[in-house]
């Protein structure tokens, strides 16, 4: 779920109406040691709560991998995405690195927080809006019981950065991550 929260110096801040609501399930397959192949679903509703909600299908195929240095895990994320969204198809590509660190010992373990960083660059071929995109975000997790994962993020978006029209958003994100 994304609330966006807005505003200027004159009115402070403002919250806006939820704006997304997204299911993602996600297949994995480990082909050697910490590197993974996987396909994805993700359904997206936007504007939920409005009289006439519009809403996606995304289909993923990614690959990953991860290296742990020191006390710290980095991983590398290559993705390929299908939107369709009515009639339209959007062919989009990612990649992201991002390192957790715990703040607590030399693991990741059940009741530790850790910090967590990346940065993801989107390209968007054939675009009429945006081609590219960079997503960087700064936080902070907790490693639950039975391999679930819950964090708080800050994230800055850079978007059409190939474009005159350059916009900056700094999003405040919660994500919760269970592993069946």
């Amino acid at each position: 779920m994304r609330q966006w929260v807005s505003g200027n110096e004159a009115s402070g801040f403002e919250t806006t109406a939820t704006d997304q609501l997204e299911f993602q399930v996600f297949a994995n397959y480990t082909l050697m040691g910490s590197r993974r192949i996987g396909l994805g679903y993700v359904y997206r509703l936007l504007d939920p709560f409005e009289e006439t909600p519009t809403h996606y299908h995304r289909i993923v195929q990614q690959y990953s991998t991860t290296w742990n240095i020191e006390n710290s895990r980095i991983a590398l994320r290559l993705r390929s995405e299908q939107r369709f969204r009515g009639g339209e198809f959007q062919q989009r590509f990612r990649t992201r690195l991002n390192t957790e660190i715990p703040v607590r010992g030399v693991r990741l373990e059940p009741g530790h927080p850790y910090l967590l960083f990346s940065n993801e660059l989107l390209l968007e071929p054939g675009a009429e809006y945006s081609a590219w995109d960079n997503r960087a975000d700064a936080g902070i997790g907790w490693v639950l019981p039975n391999n679930k994962r819950f964090q708080i993020q800050l994230q800055h978006r850079f978007e059409e950065f190939n474009l005159e029209s350059r916009s900056h958003t700094v999003q405040l994100m919660t994500t919760f991550l269970m592993n069946l």
